[in-house]
């Protein structure tokens, strides 16, 4: 007994010697996991830390030509989020102005308006943007309502003044404008708040599986897993050699996820209101059913780029299946099934709920739950088709092929 706890302990030191020293010695590997974690997640922050867009080059359509249009764009011009690059007469120009990149979009202010304000009626304005880029058209529209809101201060303090004053007091009470909805894990509805800690869990997820499906393929491909077969191809040999291997994967991209979830949301400002010991025990089942499923994936590939031009196309269906943009109740069944079947949306959701949203490891508990099902299973699968490489290799060897 004590033997075999010796010869086993020695064959998961060796698994993890070989490994390290296979990783070190690849170079397309190195450069996937610190170009691909360092520089993917330097890259996308740097890009998206701006986070709100500010200074919107607009252009206003004034068919009022009152002093209260006049005053309304004053206001507009001076929100943070717009900057009134023109004034024009028709909506015709406005939308050349648009098209032809002087402005991002623009604002019409209806004739009619300083009749209505005299008249104590609601007054309008049309927000229009390009789609080509939703944050200018939020901010546009974000910052002529901001102006509207204060106009309407304005007005109501200058109306109440000669009114009685239980009127005049329901009148300041009252809402100039119903909002509908809420940002529920993004008050500053910036593009970096919303994106990066989805992204950020989906470069772990997609870096480990490249670097486990090179090594594989490259093993593979120079029939470098004969070495794994003389060790025996008895389950619980083979058991061991997929431990080791993951250890490996394991540890490193525990670091890994310390620089991409612990340090850079403090340098970029990213949500983080999570308790780091709900995270933690969300992100380490994540990592162990990620290398896993990695080992069994590589196995189907026996070159090391095929696997790669599969898995660069993942990041959109990722962030699609996660939840994050589109509700998992409404995914057709298919695609329900991925959303449990894969380790990256069900550690997306469960990331964005505890660093963005502050939930507790009670109310991730399902996520966790399903991240180490996930880890057993994808154990077992790789096991078993290790196992069948293992043994195809050796009757490959023993045929001279």
């Amino acid at each position: 007994m004590k033997r075999r706890l010796v010869s086993r302990t020695s064959l998961l030191t060796q698994t993890i010697y070989d490994e390290i020293r296979g990783i070190s010695r690849s170079l397309s590997t190195v450069l996937v996991l610190l170009g691909g974690v360092v520089a993917y997640g330097l890259l996308y922050n740097l890009l998206y830390r701006p986070n709100v867009v500010n200074e919107v080059p607009t252009v206003v359509v004034d068919l009022s030509r009152s002093e209260a249009s006049r005053r309304l764009t004053e206001l507009i011009d001076a929100s943070p989020r717009v900057h009134i690059v023109e004034s024009l007469d028709d909506l015709h120009s406005a939308q050349q102005a648009v098209a032809q990149g002087i402005a991002e979009g623009a604002i019409l202010i209806p004739h009619d308006l300083g009749e209505r304000l005299h008249r104590g009626e609601q007054a309008l304005f049309v927000a229009i943007g390009s789609t080509n880029q939703f944050l200018n058209y939020e901010a546009i529209q974000s910052g002529a309502l901001g102006a509207m809101q204060f106009a309407d201060s304005q007005l109501r303090a200058n109306a109440v003044a000669h009114l009685p004053a239980d009127v005049a007091q329901k009148l300041l009470l009252a809402k100039p404008i119903e909002v509908v909805g809420a940002a529920l894990y993004n008050p500053t509805r910036g593009y970096a708040d919303y994106l990066m800690p989805a992204v950020l869990v989906a470069i772990l997820f997609q870096t480990m599986l490249m670097a486990i499906a090179i090594r594989t393929g490259s093993e593979r491909e120079r029939r470098g897993l004969i070495h794994y077969a003389r060790r025996g191809t008895e389950w619980s040999s083979v058991a061991i050699v997929v431990m080791g291997r993951g250890v490996v994967y394991v540890v490193l991209y525990a670091i890994f996820a310390l620089f991409l979830l612990g340090l850079l949301p403090v340098v970029f400002d990213l949500p983080r209101l999570g308790n780091p010991l709900t995270i933690t025990a969300l992100i380490v089942p994540f990592l162990i059913a990620t290398a896993l499923l990695g080992q069994a994936f590589g196995l189907l590939f026996r070159d090391s780029e095929g696997a790669l031009l599969l898995i660069a196309f993942f990041s959109v269906g990722l962030l699609f299946l996660s939840g994050m943009s589109y509700p998992t109740t409404l995914l057709p069944p298919l695609w329900r099934a991925v959303h449990y079947i894969l380790p990256a949306p069900t550690a997306i959701l469960g990331y964005i709920k505890a660093a963005s949203m502050g939930a507790t490891s009670a109310e991730v508990g399902t996520h966790i739950a399903t991240l180490w099902a996930q880890a057993l299973g994808y154990f077992v699968i790789a096991v078993i088709m290790l196992r069948a490489t293992l043994r195809r290799v050796v009757n490959q060897a023993l045929n001279g092929q």
